[in-house]
């Protein structure tokens, strides 16, 4: 677990790790849950993501139809 610190700055509070300033923040309250923040979410597991579901709707129909085809019968429909 990294070491998280707060350093007062002329117009607010920078907090960072032993490598160096991360984050600025106004102020002291919302520095100090930055740090609470980081800490809960290195203890905190991963979880695992949820794989997506193929959709029908996104699949092709059995029944594809041309496109070619359908305007060759579009056009037969306008001629007669």
């Amino acid at each position: 677990m990294a070491g998280y610190c707060i350093t007062a700055l002329g117009a607010g509070f920078a907090v960072g790790t032993d490598d160096g300033a991360v984050l600025i923040c106004r102020t002291m309250k919302l520095a100090r849950r930055v740090v609470a923040d980081a800490e809960r979410l290195e203890r905190t597991p991963p979880r695992a993501r949820p794989q997506r579901a193929s959709c029908a709707r996104h699949e092709a129909p059995a029944e594809a139809v041309d496109l070619a085809e359908l305007e060759e019968l579009e056009l037969m429909w306008r001629t007669a």
